[in-house]
């Protein structure tokens, strides 16, 4: 389990992460829901996509900040899971990219 404060409070938000269901590709996008949204829950099904997508590219960005690997596979399966409706993709910034 991870602890992680909020900002503005000292009420600890906890992160249930399980190496073995996404390794550090997992925490990283966890965290970034944290970072970007704190508590907030979305406010429509639209909103939720966005969270997960920002979310996710904020994860990206800090794996290549510390130098990890980020399982682009298991990012875009699991994002695949909120848009099986619409065909909507990730603009990763740095997948596939030498």
């Amino acid at each position: 389990m991870v602890r992680i404060a909020r900002a503005d409070s000292a009420d600890p938000n906890v992160l249930v992460w399980q190496p073995q269901n996404g390794g550090f590709t997992t925490l990283l996008h966890e965290i970034g829901h944290h970072r970007l949204e704190g508590h907030g829950t979305p406010k429509s099904a639209l909103a939720e996509i966005v969270n997960e997508a920002v979310a996710w590219r904020w994860a990206e960005w800090a794996a290549r900040q510390e130098n990890l690997w980020f399982d682009y596979e298991m990012a875009d399966r699991d994002f695949a899971t909120y848009t099986r409706s619409a065909p909507i993709k990730i603009n990763w910034r740095k997948k596939d990219v030498f």
